[in-house]
């Protein structure tokens, strides 16, 4: 046998990937990509042209951040989309299954797409940069601060791609027709994370390069650099920027590798679901200690504990939904499991295996959940009496939250297994139980003239169960506040007992599954 074939495969191929210059040759061939490059050229020196003929320095500023906004056309929006349609390509031609034959590691095909379908954006950004760096010095700026800007702004975009990368896999054959859309959507996510980072919430905001811009340019004019806090402890914006975009690239990768394996595969593992929620949550929730200590007023939600409580519940339970959707596993992938599992004597896959239940990750995901308000509460300690802190209203929440995933969790399952339905047909009956089932009951009581009737109909929805989180806010902003819990504690029962139901069809199916699979 050839030894060059049993040679183990590295774990990242650079220079002698395969798929990235190929994919590369393919961007830059000279008769498409040479129009791009020069119409980036040519912009450039238009606007040393326009800075050199100027009497006024703020044309040197103005070109300056019209090149920035050149360079974020590029990698932001163009790059995304065609990295999307690239991935919708392979898959109809069938090259995409191909490359999962080849001895590649996926580690090694996410990088070759990753850069190699993005290859002329990236060669746009670095003809526009001599012209860049040529304003700056000019402008009598600091080109390393700038050029350390610019390292920021590349990272935002590298994250930005592999998000693209991920949809791209996980969109399937919908990925082409939404390219464009995906692509415009993703800048819209990256500006309303800024907004959302000037309004105080520190942690998404560092999913965009703006603070790192901000703290470079305080740097830059001498004045006291912009900062994060970190449960409690300082620590430079420019550090934690890489701490949160570099926790969202190595996950994004990570569900892209999956995909890339097999096509079937859920993005994430089941201790990766569970390592993504506590991640998250921990950065969420350092990022903002300072505004847990003292409530000033139940008015401002980043003010008061209650209200964040309150978020990091509703924020949780909705990123813990999704997950247990995304883990669940399809039909083929759970038959597999049990198959693998009878082959080694066991009756049933391991609990963090794919293709097993996904009811105790959905409980192991709740738990993620109740550590995030213990820590809630520790960081409100000296502020709010513990009787109120450590209420039935704290209690009531974390179970509302419990019956929301458990539900989901359950649906889904259910769905994917007994239906047979994709994802997406997963999706729209979880909706259509929360969102069409119960509003169209109220909406037919009040055109019967039942305006009593029809609030208690709408709350059969599950998603009324979030009427014990605002009812958590309250409790803890005012101890002397009415609470309201008819309405939404006729949710959690309803949701509960949807919940109960679906994982028990679930654990019969799974029971015929067993039976049904021979013994090796």
């Amino acid at each position: 046998m050839n030894s060059a074939l049993t040679m183990a495969e590295p774990m990242l191929r650079i220079r002698d990937n395969a798929m990235l210059v190929a994919q590369a040759r393919r961007r830059m061939r000279m008769r498409e990509a040479g129009p791009t490059l020069a119409i980036v050229a040519v912009l450039g020196l238009f606007a040393v042209m326009a800075c050199l003929g100027a009497t006024d320095r703020n044309m040197w500023t103005a070109m300056r951040g019209a090149l920035l906004g050149l360079v974020a056309l590029l990698l932001y929006l163009r790059a995304p989309a065609l990295l999307i349609s690239a991935l919708a390509t392979e898959r109809e031609t069938g090259i995409l299954d191909f490359h999962r034959a080849t001895p590649m590691t996926p580690l090694s095909q996410a990088v070759g797409y990753l850069f190699g379908c993005t290859a002329r954006e990236w060669a746009g950004a670095a003809v526009a940069l001599p012209f860049w760096a040529f304003i700056v010095v000019g402008s009598e700026r600091s080109l390393a601060l700038d050029l350390v800007g610019v390292g920021y702004i590349a990272l935002g975009a590298v994250l930005v791609q592999v998000m693209a990368l991920w949809l791209g896999l996980a969109g399937g054959s919908q990925a082409r027709r939404s390219a464009g859309t995906t692509g415009a959507l993703l800048v819209a996510i990256v500006w309303i994370l800024a907004g959302l980072w000037s309004a105080g919430f520190v942690t998404p905001g560092h999913l965009t390069p703006f603070p790192a811009l901000v703290t470079l340019g305080s740097m830059e004019l001498a004045k006291q650099p912009v900062g994060a806090r970190f449960f409690g402890v300082e620590v430079s914006s420019l550090w934690f920027t890489l701490l949160v975009q570099g926790h969202a690239v190595a996950f994004l990768l990570w569900g892209s590798m999956r995909k890339l394996r097999r096509d079937s595969s859920p993005s994430l593992s089941r201790p990766g679901a569970l390592a993504f929620l506590a991640s998250v949550g921990v950065l969420i929730l350092g990022g903002n200690w300072d505004a847990l200590a003292v409530p000033r007023g139940a008015g401002d939600a980043m003010d008061n504990a209650g209200g964040f409580a309150a978020m990091w519940l509703a924020g949780g339970t909705m990123l813990a939904v999704i997950l247990c959707v995304v883990i669940t596993p399809q039909h083929l992938d759970a038959l597999r499991a049990m198959r693998r599992a009878t082959s080694l004597g066991r009756t049933r896959p391991g609990v963090l295996e794919d293709g097993a239940a996904t009811l105790p990750v959905t409980a192991g995901m709740v738990a993620v959940i109740g550590a995030g308000l213990s820590l809630l509460v520790v960081g409100t300690g000296s502020a709010l009496e513990l009787d109120v802190l450590l209420g039935p209203p704290v209690w009531l929440a974390l179970a509302a939250s419990a019956a929301l995933c458990a539900f989901v969790s359950g649906a889904a399952e259910y769905s994917m297994l007994a239906q047979r339905r994709s994802y997406r047909a997963a999706g729209m009956l979880i909706v259509f139980l929360c969102v069409g089932v119960p509003w169209m009951a109220a909406g037919l009581a009040l055109l019967a003239d039942a305006k009593e009737l029809a609030p208690w109909l709408g709350s059969l929805s599950p998603a009324s169960v979030g009427g014990a989180w605002i009812d958590l806010a309250r409790s803890w902003n005012d101890a002397n506040a009415t609470l309201s819990p008819g309405l939404w504690s006729t949710s959690l029962a309803t949701t509960t007992a949807l919940a109960a139901w679906f994982h028990w069809r679930v654990h019969g199916i799974r029971a015929e599954m067993v039976r049904g699979t021979p013994r090796s």
